[in-house]
């Protein structure tokens, strides 16, 4: 059998490059870019502008608020102070007003108590002199059934003369009575020696001054 013929071999086919783009069209590519470029530029400008326009509006707030905040704070402490204050005063006030009243009520008491004592020694001077009335009365039906004499012991143990305002009864410190003219009589060196006890009693000052026998004086004199 015959071998095949070989086929002849095509022929290369050359591509043309693409055409070159015309100058015009590359200038207006440039202006597009261009102008896209300044576009960008002109956003990212404003933008910067709004941002720097937003923080200084934040920063102002922030000063606002913080200008806020501190005269929130003085009015609040002023508040407090004058609470404070008036609590203070409040306290004083009623401290003062309890010290009225405990003041009022003592001066109640002591009234009171003064009006009752006052009213007591009254009816103690009262009594006193009922009594005394009821005593000088007996003393004087004694005196009447002596025979109008006075009795012994209206007498000074001494001289036996009756008590009275020139004669007033004093008591020597072992208990006798004795007159005040006898007292004076035996006075010496600033002592008197009972006459029946002997018992000395020192006399610093006047005679005068020897305490008076009350009972006698008030049922003689």
């Amino acid at each position: 059998m015959a071998p095949r013929k070989a086929k002849p071999a095509e022929p290369v086919k050359m591509v043309a490059p693409p055409p070159k783009p015309e100058k015009s069209s590359i200038d207006m590519q440039v202006k597009k870019l261009t102008a896209d470029l300044k576009k960008h530029r002109a956003e990212l400008s404003r933008m910067k502008a709004m941002e720097g326009q937003l923080i200084k509006k934040h920063e102002n707030l922030k000063d606002i608020y913080a200008r806020e905040a501190q005269k929130m704070e003085r009015d609040r402490e002023l508040r407090q102070k004058k609470h404070d204050n008036k609590m203070k005063k409040l306290r004083a006030d009623t401290m003062k007003a309890k010290q009225e009243l405990d003041k009022i009520k003592n001066q109640l008491i002591e009234d009171n108590v003064e009006q009752k004592l006052t009213e007591e020694r009254r009816n103690l001077v009262k009594l006193k002199m009922r009594k005394l009335a009821a005593a000088r009365r007996l003393v004087g039906q004694d005196v009447k059934r002596n025979g109008g004499e006075p009795l012994d012991w209206q007498c000074c143990e001494i001289c036996m003369e009756p008590f009275n305002q020139e004669r007033r009864p004093k008591v020597l410190k072992c208990g006798h009575t004795l007159c005040v003219i006898c007292c004076q009589g035996m006075l010496k060196e600033q002592k008197i020696a009972c006459p029946m006890d002997q018992a000395p009693t020192e006399v610093t000052e006047a005679v005068t001054t020897l305490p008076d026998n009350i009972v006698v004086l008030e049922l003689c004199l």
